[in-house]
């Protein structure tokens, strides 16, 4: 009957220490997603209109 409890609690140790895991890598995991979804719409607006205004001014110019 020892023996089963010690297993018992190993397992559920186990079970705990593979949970406080998964736990851990999931700040990381929302982080990226956060960024691939924030930032390139964020640079699309900043950066756009300067793209815009540099090709319009490289159309004008007459060579």
């Amino acid at each position: 009957a020892d023996a089963l409890r010690v297993y018992a609690s190993e397992m559920r140790d186990k079970r705990v220490m593979l949970a406080e895991e998964k736990a851990n890598v999931l700040p990381t995991k929302l982080t990226l997603g956060t960024m691939m979804f924030t930032v390139p719409p964020l640079l699309i607006i900043l950066i756009g209109p300067s793209v815009y205004a540099v090709g319009e001014t490289l159309s004008s110019i007459k060579f």
